[in-house]
């Protein structure tokens, strides 16, 4: 089985940096690495060929220094390097640059499966996979996480945003694979020194039969109008490694000015302010025994609470027979010789027809 991997190098994610001009990235004289994903790719690739047989070319479009990158490819088990480098490559986009790689294919090729990474980290774009092969008429599958290759055809297990895929292809085909699919191994010393020994074939755009127009800036049908860089509000302090201490002792002093911290204790301690404490709220006594009897209506009756006692009416209530209106029994009479009628029948009393027992 012959497999191609396409490989990108990429700067390093904290050191990107764009031209305003052109909108191009600036990749002279920053550091760079193998696009993480691509390198799953590589992963597959290698895999795939300790199982079936075959070979593993490696295929970038870039820079002259894009080299290091394919070198390291070969120290992780490449056969073969393929540099397709040009100035007339400068500023493609992915229209441009899948049309680059799509020739590369074709002059270094033919091969059963072509692989790459679901996207590279310097334009998270996601399209040069699957233009490259519309260009060559190959069927292909994206965010592939699994795959099992048998005779003439592979099924692919792809990502999706509701769970998972499973696709029979033939090949030839070509697969972008995320990184769930496997880990990247590291190279062995072996590798590194057969990786320095090893050539590394470069093709320009007359090697691959391509025009001016239809390669780099000429060749791109989209262009970067205006490139805006977001701006920080407000400052910041950052404290790693030695000065987490010193750290934490401005976050607490930040915390105190803002009032959030009590004053520290003398042991040094400290803890968040609390509310001020509130008296607790003693609720208005609302028994039965006590509540004024809530107004009747002319006329209205109260079941005494017994089958067959009847309806009768309450007589009115003395309001004025002592301050705050309640009606008591006159100085030296009994408890109990408050007429039934003079107080309604409370909840949970005994039904009857008797007196009511008042306690006061």
């Amino acid at each position: 089985m012959k497999i191609a991997v396409f490989l990108k190098q990429v700067p390093d994610t904290d050191e990107v940096r764009m031209d305003e001009k052109t909108g191009t990235l600036i990749r002279e004289g920053v550091g760079t690495v193998i696009n993480p994903l691509d390198q799953n790719a590589l992963e597959l690739a290698l895999s795939l060929r300790s199982e079936k047989g075959g070979s593993v070319t490696v295929l970038s479009m870039g820079p002259p220094q894009a080299e290091i990158a394919l070198r390291e490819s070969l120290a992780l088990g490449a056969d073969e390097a393929v540099l397709v480098c040009d100035r007339a490559f400068a500023g493609s986009d992915t229209w441009a640059t899948a049309r680059t790689l799509s020739a590369a294919v074709r002059a270094t090729g033919p091969y059963d499966l072509v692989l790459a990474g679901a996207k590279a980290t310097d334009g998270e774009t996601g399209q040069v996979g699957p233009e490259a092969a519309a260009m060559m008429g190959l069927p292909f599958l994206s965010n592939v996480c699994g795959l099992d290759a048998g005779e003439g055809a592979l099924v692919a297990t792809r990502s999706v945003e509701e769970g998972t895929e499973r696709a029979r292809l033939p090949f030839p085909c070509l697969l972008t694979v995320v990184h769930e699919i496997n880990e990247p191994s590291m190279p062995t010393l072996a590798g590194k020194i057969r990786a320095r020994r090893a050539a590394v074939r470069a093709l320009s755009a007359a090697d691959l039969g391509l025009a001016p127009s239809e390669c780099g800036l000429s060749g791109s049908p989209t262009r970067v109008v205006r490139i805006a860089f977001p701006k920080v509000t407000r400052s910041g302090e950052r404290y790693a490694g030695s000065e987490l201490d010193r750290g934490i002792a401005r976050v607490v002093e930040k915390l105190e000015a803002m009032g959030l911290l009590s004053p520290r204790a003398k042991d040094g301690t400290f803890r968040l302010t609390e509310k001020p404490e509130t008296r607790p709220h003693t609720p208005r006594n609302t028994s039965p025994g006590l509540r004024k009897p809530r107004p009747r209506r002319p006329g209205a009756s109260w079941s005494r609470g017994n089958a067959g006692a009847g309806p009768f009416t309450p007589r009115p209530w003395n309001w004025s027979a002592r301050p705050g209106n309640w009606p008591m029994p006159a100085r030296g009479s009994s408890r109990s010789s408050c007429p039934a009628t003079a107080l309604p029948k409370t909840p949970g009393a005994a039904s009857g027809t008797g007196p009511i027992a008042w306690s006061w």
